[in-house]
Order: structure tokens, then C-alpha cells, then sequence
């Protein structure tokens, strides 16, 4: 028997009778169909918004029995978050207050126990936001005069920016600036700059645009003095304060030894 209709499952008789006696014998099965799930919205593949604003995902799914639809990110199931900024409910899930942690790969599960059928689908999600400048440490950065300064710092940016830094009245751009390393809307950036002098121990100012603002921070520069040790008349006067030293302890024995008195003893 071969069902074609995935809504005629229940209880089927099948009845049989015998030529010589008449009697009749029959028997009943239950046959419960079950539908491998399938998706009944077509969802964007990529969706983009903006830092801050609200996202909605509606995903639904039939099969026999229905499925069980869930979200997924970041290999972890999504639910409903306290602070109510993340709510999923019958398939749909919506993000409100954006942020550029939130994007990624959201996948979509529909899924039948009893037959361990599963479907996925997938959309992604891209946050665009205005430029963040991440300094390595305090904003204040060490030099030495005469010896060039590499000074390295990070760029979130989704679309990517344009950066310059302006030093001294000199402004840094292009291939003046070089990003060492690039990924999914994180730039390290590195500058290379020489003092020559007092006065170009000043500020580093930073600047990074893209088409959704501005932003910029500054980098007081510190002159790193290197430490020189002991110089040669140091050490001069430290050896010949040791030999007065021993001079006066060997006089002293002496008068000691003669008079039973000194200067020490």
C-alpha cells in the first residue's frame, strides 16, 4: 500500500475470507505518517542594520507532526534574555538595541524527534556602525629621540574606514599607515615615526571615517629616556673613596696596634 497523501494516516483494516467455510479473518494496523519538515517562509540570506536598531527574523516551518523550530548562534540554542533585548517565540526571533557583537551566522532548525529529521536554514547578519579606535594601553605612548617609534592600534569599523594620524603638523595616511591585519571588521593598524627633537615629543591624533560618522582619539607621546649606567667620572670617584677608605682603615689598625687608640677603633 502506498500513501500518497501524508494526511491519510490512522487505523487500516485489511479483511480476508476463506472459500469453504465463509469465515472471515481480519486484522488492523495503525500507520502514523510523518513529514520531513520543511520551510514555508523564504528568509534574505544577508541582512544588514544599523548599530542600535531592531532586527526580526520569522521562520516557520511544516512537516507531520509540525516541528520543533529553534534558533541558533554561535553553536548555542537562543532563547529569551532578561533585559528582553533578545525574544524568540514560534520561530520568530527578534534582537532589539543592535550591537556588533550580534553579528554572524543565525541558523534556523526545524526538527522532528521521532524520525531524527532535521532542516536547516541559514541567514546572516551584518551591523554596520561608526568607527571604535582601541588604543593598546593608556593614551600615552613612549619615544626616544633619534630612534624611530612603531606605534600599533586597533580599528572596529563596519563598512571599513579610511584612517589618518595627524603628528606635528604632519598628517599620516595611505601607505604612511599600513594594516598589519584585517578581519570581519577589525583593523590592526601600524605607524612608523622618527623624534628628532624636544619638541616633537607632542600628540599623535587619530582619525577614523566611514560613511556613518567620525571618530578620533589622541595619543600623548613621552620621552623614554634610556638609562645610562654609571659614567666613567662615577666610577672614578666611587674606586677612589674605596682606596681612602682602605687607606684610613690600615692607618687606623696601625694606631691601634701602637697606641691602643684610632680613629675607627
Amino acid at each position: 500500500m502506498t500513501l500518497y497523501d501524508p494526511h491519510l494516516g490512522g487505523i487500516f483494516t485489511c479483511a480476508g475470507q476463506f472459500d469453504q467455510s465463509g469465515a472471515t479473518a481480519r486484522a488492523q494496523i495503525r500507520i502514523r505518517l510523518i513529514e520531513r519538515p520543511t520551510f514555508v517562509t523564504q528568509m534574505e540570506p544577508v541582512k544588514e542594520v544599523l548599530e542600535g536598531t531592531q532586527v526580526d527574523f520569522n521562520c516557520q516551518a511544516k512537516g507531520i507532526p509540525p516541528p520543533m523550530v529553534r534558533w541558533i548562534f554561535q553553536n548555542q540554542a537562543l532563547s529569551n534574555t532578561g533585559d528582553g533585548r533578545i525574544s524568540v517565540e514560534k520561530g520568530a526571533l527578534v534582537i532589539e538595541n543592535v550591537q556588533p557583537s550580534d553579528a554572524g551566522i543565525y541558523s534556523c532548525e526545524a526538527s522532528i524527534k521521532e524520525r531524527n529529521e532535521v532542516a536547516f536554514t541559514n541567514v546572516s547578519l551584518n551591523v554596520k556602525f561608526t568607527p571604535r579606535i582601541q588604543l593598546p594601553m593608556a593614551e600615552s605612548s613612549a619615544t626616544q629621540i633619534g630612534n624611530p617609534t612603531q606605534y600599533n592600534f586597533t580599528i572596529l569599523a563596519n563598512p571599513s574606514p579610511s584612517v589618518t594620524v595627524s603628528w606635528k603638523g604632519k598628517v599620516f595616511e595611505g601607505d604612511d599607515i599600513k594594516v598589519v591585519e584585517e578581519d570581519q571588521g577589525t583593523y590592526m593598524v601600524s605607524l612608523q615615526f622618527m623624534p628628532t627633537s624636544q619638541k616633537d615629543i607632542s600628540e599623535l591624533l587619530i582619525t577614523a571615517i566611514n560613511e556613518l560618522g567620525t571618530t578620533t582619539k589622541t595619543v600623548t607621546l613621552k620621552e623614554d629616556i634610556p638609562d645610562k649606567g654609571l659614567g666613567t667620572g662615577s666610577i672614578l670617584a666611587i674606586i677612589l673613596a674605596i682606596l681612602l677608605l682602605l687607606v684610613l682603615l690600615v692607618v687606623d689598625v696601625s694606631c691601634y696596634y701602637r697606641r691602643q687608640c684610632g680613629f675607627l677603633m
